[in-house]
C-alpha cells in the first residue's frame, strides 16, 4: 500500500497547470449545479488521483470535503475526517483499505461485489473489522450508480436491470443495519458537527 504521488494527465498524456485544472473543476462545478440546482460540496477526483493543483482548486470552488485518498485500516487514524495538507479548508474524507479474512486486499469500492469478484460476506467482514478497530469512526461505503446497470466495459450485469447488484447492495446494507452501534449518515450532517480542532467523534 505505497504513496503514488500522480500528476494530473498522467494516463493521458496531456498534464494539466494550475490555471487549467481551476478552469475545468469550475466548468464540471457549474454542470453539476446547472443540472442538478445544488451546489457540489464533495468531490472525489478522476481514479482518485488528487494532485496539489486539483486539492488547492477545491479551496477556491468552495468545496467542504474531498474523498479521493485510501488510508489503511488502523486506530491512529480511527476512521476520522481530517484537514488536507494542501489545501486546510477542505475535509478528507479517506476511503478504508483492510484486508478481508483470507489476507487479500479490499476497499470500502463496492464495484468488485457488482461484478461479482466480491461477495456481500467480504464486506460484511469489513464492516466488522472497521468496528472492532475503529469504533465510532466513519466508514463509507462507495459506488459508481451505474455499476448497478452494467460494467465498466458497457456490458450489461447478469440479472437483468441489475437486479442482482442491487440485491447485493442491499444485503450490505441490511447487514450494517442491523448492528447497534452503526448509525447512517449524510458527509454533509457528519461534518455539520465538525471544529476547527477537528471533526465530531
Amino acid at each position: 500500500f505505497g504513496r503514488v504521488l500522480f500528476r494530473s494527465g498522467m494516463v493521458s498524456g496531456l498534464p494539466m497547470d494550475a490555471g487549467q485544472t481551476q478552469e475545468a473543476l469550475a466548468c464540471a462545478t457549474d454542470a453539476v449545479r446547472s443540472a442538478l440546482d445544488v451546489r457540489p460540496r464533495g468531490f472525489r477526483a478522476p481514479y482518485c488521483r488528487l494532485t496539489p493543483h486539483l486539492a488547492r482548486a477545491l479551496v477556491a470552488q468552495g468545496y467542504a470535503y474531498d474523498a479521493s485518498r485510501t488510508r489503511i485500516l488502523a486506530p491512529d487514524w480511527g476512521l476520522r475526517p481530517y484537514r488536507l495538507a494542501e489545501a486546510r479548508a477542505v475535509w478528507e474524507l479517506a476511503l478504508c483499505r483492510a484486508r478481508d479474512a483470507q489476507g487479500r486486499r479490499i476497499s470500502c469500492y463496492l464495484w468488485p461485489m457488482f461484478e461479482g469478484n466480491r461477495s456481500a460476506g467480504d464486506y460484511a467482514h469489513l464492516l466488522a473489522t472497521a468496528r472492532a478497530t475503529c469504533p465510532g469512526g466513519l466508514l463509507q461505503l462507495a459506488l459508481h450508480p451505474w455499476h448497478l446497470v452494467v460494467s465498466a466495459d458497457g456490458s450489461p450485469l447478469a440479472g437483468g436491470a441489475g437486479r442482482r447488484p442491487v440485491d447485493r447492495l442491499r444485503c450490505v446494507l441490511r447487514t450494517a443495519a442491523a448492528q447497534a452501534d452503526v448509525r447512517f449518515t449524510t458527509v454533509a450532517d457528519y461534518l455539520a458537527g465538525a471544529s476547527p480542532a477537528g471533526p465530531p467523534c
